[in-house]
């Protein structure tokens, strides 16, 4: 028994339902299971399940609704010939059930006039049924009201997809955020603030536990809606078994411990999956039940999504990333709470006053300093991108952002991006290589005096001018946003970070090497051999060796190797740190590395450490220097001073 819309869908067909006759319904097995898509649409199970029995409903009740007949002259009676599906608009009724609205058309011949020789008339009309299902008892109720179809009549609800995701566009945020708390929590309305994240919990009817969610403490928070068994890890990360129940949120108990800001505000992340995403889960579980019922064993896991399902996981993640803090700080709460901070700070520099305020507006709302930012700027306060930045797990001074730059673009660059850039533009790196920008901050900046001055480190700092006028001194990369996520049986996740990758150089200010004369006319007086080179250096340059050993942290006896011994040819770590030591500049200090027997082409690791270090750290200290090799898995530089440098 199969309609021609059952045997053209592509999805699985698990029973088909004939309200005339019960017993007719029985599982329609798809001989292509292996080619099934882990994800599903409900309106096309909803189909494969009821169509006929929607179709079956129509035909037995439509006398019972009318088609106004009673404004038909002697009307006698109707068949109903055909009926056909037009479409299907789902709505969110909690977060277990969903109301359906089934379009359907129906085909009629209308009798009127003498019963002996009746006349007959074809009519189309298109009527409405409306009903909802339970998914988590798995109980339908599809035929609560059947009524005219009126497009004016359609519900005044939330509005999903074909996949049961919340239909939400950019302008529906605001509006969104406070439908949020009014269903979930109304007591956050009534106290306007710091939402209380237990009480919100326990509202929702979910419960949370601390654990180990992952070997590696990658994972920080999960969301069970329907229990299962799970594998969790103890404090010494020793893994276990254990039955989660329903509706359970877990945390990684050492993010409980280390930062329970940050573990409050996964908790949050989670119950925003719960309030807007449940009901896709809730279906796609059922879904794979139905699999495994009537087909041979699947490996779920295995099951790739396909292009569109791929499209569904990320669009529940960008929902809840860009609607849990505006539920956390609702716009009139900023608001309100703005105009007492503004004038409080209205004596400051721009960046500097909202860097201010967006730490005071972090401890308010009890949410990360890094959704506040966000969150300011969505309101239009100011681009606060340059704000309370952390790059190389450290601290970079505040800047300001350029009206000019689009939100895609970007001065900040990670060491790991440097090194990958390096590895993969030969433009850029053709270009750091004349020495004109220092690494400073996180940023690619021009070591003109105007934009870098000296700290009390000795490092190269920028200057209050470049803050200033960032847009004239570093580069600008463009972002490319790579987006990977991953759907599990059980879990609402996102089980790999965003990830932006720094791409597209643009806007490169004109930049003339400063010291190409010096550059020019100290290689023209070179010797030809190394150690020749060292000794020049040395005597001309008036550098002892106590001065180069306390720059480059190298010992006398390596030093003097370097001089006198003609048989000794220094590693690429030692020959740059002479470089270092004797206060080379580029153009003179990977000439050094040519001659010590190096040349830097990026065939290793190596080499594309000390390339970045020689063109764009050649004015930093060793400890930074070393610094940036350990991060990048290489040997300590400093290592001589407990074992020596052979």
């Amino acid at each position: 028994m199969k309609t021609a819309f059952q045997a053209s869908i592509k999805y699985p067909l698990i029973w088909i339902i004939n309200t005339a006759n019960p017993s007719e319904s029985e599982p329609s097995i798809n001989k292509a299971y292996k080619k099934i898509k882990k994800m599903v649409r409900f309106t096309d199970w909803l189909r494969a399940h009821y169509e006929t029995a929607y179709h079956y409903y129509l035909t037995q009740h439509l006398h019972e609704y009318g088609i106004g007949t009673g404004e038909i002259p002697d009307f006698l009676g109707l068949r109903v010939t055909g009926a056909k599906t037009l479409h299907i608009s789902l709505y969110r009724k909690s977060w277990s059930e969903v109301y359906a609205d089934v379009i359907v058309r129906a085909y009629v011949n209308i009798f009127n006039g003498d019963e002996s020789t009746p006349n007959r008339r074809k009519s189309v009309i298109d009527y409405r049924v409306r009903g909802y299902y339970d998914l988590y008892e798995k109980r339908c109720h599809l035929f609560q009201y059947f009524m005219p179809y009126r497009p004016e009549d359609d519900m005044d609800k939330p509005r999903l997809d074909d996949y049961l995701v919340p239909i939400i566009g950019k302008n529906d945020l605001e509006d969104t955020a406070h439908w949020f708390l009014e269903e979930h929590y109304p007591d956050g309305l009534l106290n306007p603030g710091r939402i209380n994240i237990k009480a919100m919990i326990r509202e929702m009817g979910l419960h949370v536990y601390k654990t180990g969610l992952s070997e590696d403490e990658r994972i920080n928070g999960v969301l069970y809606l329907k229990g299962k068994r799970a594998t969790l890890y103890s404090n010494d990360r020793t893994s276990f078994c254990a039955d989660i129940p329903d509706k359970t949120i877990l945390i990684d108990r050492n993010l409980c411990r280390d930062n329970p800001r940050k573990a409050d505000n996964t908790a949050f992340h989670e119950c925003t999956h719960f309030g807007l995403h449940s009901l896709f889960f809730l279906f796609q579980t059922t879904y794979i039940e139905e699999l495994h019922q009537y087909f041979d064993p699947i490996d779920e896991e295995k099951l790739l999504l396909d292009e569109e399902g791929r499209k569904e996981i990320t669009l529940m993640e960008w929902q809840a990333k860009r609607l849990a803090p505006r539920i956390q700080m609702l716009d009139e709460w900023v608001d309100e709470k703005m105009q007492e901070l503004l004038p409080k700070y209205a004596w400051m520099n721009e960046y500097v006053m909202y860097e201010k305020i967006i730490n005071e507006l972090a401890d308010h709302f009890h949410v990360s300093r890094e959704a506040v930012k966000y969150r300011l700027k969505e309101l239009g306060y100011s681009d606060t991108r340059g704000l309370l930045n952390y790059i190389n797990e450290a601290y970079i001074p505040a800047y300001k952002i350029p009206s000019e730059i689009s939100p895609y673009q970007t001065f900040d660059i990670s060491f790991d991006e440097l090194v990958t850039m390096f590895r993969t533009d030969g433009k850029l790196r053709n270009m750091l290589h004349t020495g004109d920008y220092v690494y400073c901050e996180g940023h690619l900046c021009i070591n003109v005096s105007p934009y870098i001055e000296s700290g009390k480190d000795r490092n190269p700092r920028m200057t209050a001018y470049a803050h200033e006028h960032m847009i004239e001194c570093c580069l600008l990369f463009t972002k490319r946003k790579t987006l990977i996520y991953d759907y599990k049986t059980g879990v609402l996740q996102d089980t790999i970070p965003e990830q932006f990758q720094k791409a597209f150089l643009s806007s490169v200010p004109a930049q003339k090497t400063r010291w190409r004369k010096l550059v020019s006319e100290t290689k023209k007086a070179l010797p030809a051999n190394f150690n020749d080179i060292v000794a020049y250096y040395m005597d001309n340059w008036a550098v002892s060796v106590r001065q180069i050993a306390d720059l480059s942290g190298l010992s006398n006896g390596v030093i003097s190797k370097c001089k006198t011994n003609h048989s000794y040819r220094p590693s690429i770590p030692i020959a740059a740190m002479m470089t270092l030591g004797l206060g080379l500049v580029p153009g003179l200090n990977d000439h050094f590395m040519h001659k010590a027997g190096h040349m830097l082409d990026g065939d290793t690791d190596e080499e594309i450490v000390f390339d970045i270090i020689l063109s764009t750290m050649y004015a930093d200290t060793i400890d930074k220097w070393d610094k940036f090799v350990q991060e990048q898995g290489l040997p300590a530089l400093l290592r001589e001073k407990k074992s020596g440098i052979k």
